[in-house]
């Protein structure tokens, strides 16, 4: 399989969201607004994960819970999650 790039995190990442969504708004009086349950794509300490907005304030969860990864073990986790909740929906 090739490389897997930013890009093709970032393609994952708007089938999570239902399209293509702004993780922050400004508000009119200037501040910053988190857009609640958007996920997208961290990087630190070499690798990525996967994060959902949990409050306006900009609080997140790391969706897996294992911390950073090389982006192909992340790409594999946010498909087959992808195909779980697809599947969940079915039942």
């Amino acid at each position: 399989m090739d490389r897997i790039t930013d890009k093709h995190l970032d393609g994952l990442c708007r089938v999570l969201n239902g399209g293509d969504v702004e993780i922050w708004t400004r508000q009119e009086d200037g501040s910053l607004k988190a857009t609640v349950g958007a996920y997208y794509i961290d990087g630190a300490y070499g690798g990525v994960a996967l994060y959902r907005m949990s409050n306006q304030g900009g609080g997140v969860s790391d969706v897996f819970s294992v911390g950073h990864r090389t982006k192909r073990d992340l790409y594999e986790m946010i498909r087959a999650f992808i195909v779980g909740r697809e599947s969940a929906h079915e039942v």
